[in-house]
């Protein structure tokens, strides 16, 4: 979750992050099956650290994005690969026998910051599904169970 009004002390971070954390780490151990939603490619960076933010700066109360800060980042097929391949790596490390079904976020690009029209999203190459489609190794090398 994130929190409206920031956190009061770093503390209070910390253990938010913690509880998330091992909420996952349960989720990962514990499940027979994990249901992985693939959504957008695109993503706001801190331009110094590649810190990249849950949402846009400036979009929340409190914000302000600074354009020699905050830039826009539109991840390749090959980051999407190797993100995707390493947290499925991770997640069969922490449970061998989890089987992976990999969905599409239903939700539509509405509005996007790459420059391109959004009222034909299928021609533009921001959703994962278009790029996971032209490509079989989501079968072959990640053993999954199912596309959707």
């Amino acid at each position: 979750m994130i929190e409206p009004n920031g956190f009061a002390h770093s503390d209070e971070l910390q253990s938010a992050r913690q509880a998330t954390l091992a909420s996952i780490r349960n989720a990962v151990t514990e499940a027979d099956v994990f249901i992985f939603t693939l959504g957008l490619t695109e993503a706001w960076r801190h331009s110094g650290t590649d810190f990249e933010y849950a949402l846009c700066p400036g979009t929340i109360v409190g914000a302000e994005f600074d354009e020699a800060v905050h830039c826009f980042h539109n991840a390749s097929f090959a980051q999407l690969r190797d993100d995707l391949e390493a947290a499925i790596a991770l997640m069969r490390e922490k449970n061998s026998a989890l089987k992976i079904l990999l969905t599409v976020s239903p939700v539509p690009l509405v509005a996007s910051a790459s420059g391109h029209m959004c009222w034909r999203p299928r021609l533009i190459p921001n959703r994962c599904y278009a790029r996971l489609r032209r490509v079989g190794w989501c079968w072959q090398r990640l053993s999954i169970t199912s596309l959707l």
